[in-house]
């Protein structure tokens, strides 16, 4: 089962969308397809823009569970292919065409085939190249984690943000969950990127006393006009020398930090 793959329409009655193989849904065998199914059949992501566009519709849960069950089966295994000595990996649907086509079609092109086995094949073309494919465990993408932050980003349309929901054995295939949307949807790696985390800025207000000596306020500004942001009343003290404005950090890291109290409702805005 193709991860991509342009099954999912809504069915002949009621508003949702069904995976449909060979004309008959995932969750039901009584359940057809409509008439215009190949006109209208959708990827799982299309199908998921479609619902969240569409008053009333909804992505049937059976057929989205089994289909996820299915194209993750389909993916646990890849062929390992060797031309001259040169390794690459392709999934499983390139490498069995490569087979059906020597085997059946590509005569005129192949010297030689030959079956090692059922996961394990030996294809010698006349233009001198030398193929081997072995069916192998697909190895997991490297550089995402389950529950990362990342962003997805396709051409021509919108960023996305959200997390790792679980990684798919698909070579270059994650699935991540819309921090928007909360839907989950597999993408190739070639979209997506780790989110920077957000850096904690410095509170950089300034903070004073008002009338009550031992409770610091956050203030609009650090001169004599300024105003605490929970009470716009609220003026800062004046002391014997002067007005003492500090941020947050520097009054913490203060030897009489103890003493003070901040205001928790200056501390909230």
């Amino acid at each position: 089962m193709n991860i991509t793959a342009k099954i999912w329409d809504q069915g002949k009655t009621g508003y949702n969308v069904h995976a449909f193989v060979d004309g008959v849904a995932l969750c039901h065998k009584g359940r057809k397809a409509a008439p215009m199914f190949a006109n209208n059949a959708r990827d799982l992501e299309s199908a998921q823009k479609f619902v969240r566009q569409t008053p009333g519709a909804a992505m049937c849960e059976k057929c989205t569970a089994r289909f996820e069950s299915l194209a993750e089966k389909a993916a646990e295994r890849v062929y390992e292919r060797t031309e001259n000595g040169t390794v690459t990996v392709v999934d499983r649907g390139a490498g069995l065409a490569e087979i059906n086509h020597a085997m059946m079609g590509g005569r005129r092109d192949v010297r030689e085939m030959s079956s090692i086995n059922r996961t394990d094949y030996a294809i010698d073309y006349k233009d001198g190249r030398s193929v081997r494919l072995i069916l192998v465990d697909a190895p997991a993408p490297e550089g995402y984690t389950q529950g990362q932050a990342v962003i997805v980003q396709r051409p021509g349309l919108p960023t996305i943000t959200g997390t790792v929901a679980h990684i798919h054995t698909a070579p270059g295939y994650v699935a991540v969950t819309d921090d928007r949307y909360r839907d989950t949807t597999t993408y190739p790696t070639r979209f997506l990127s780790p989110a920077e985390p957000e850096e904690a800025l410095e509170d950089s207000a300034p903070w004073s006393t008002a009338s009550h000596r031992m409770l610091l306020h956050k203030f609009t500004e650090a001169t004599k006009d300024g105003r605490a942001v929970c009470n716009k009343s609220y003026r800062p003290w004046r002391y014997g020398n002067g007005y003492s404005f500090e941020t947050k950090a520097k009054r913490q890291a203060s030897e009489y930090a103890h003493l003070y109290t901040f205001c928790p409702r200056c501390d909230a805005k």
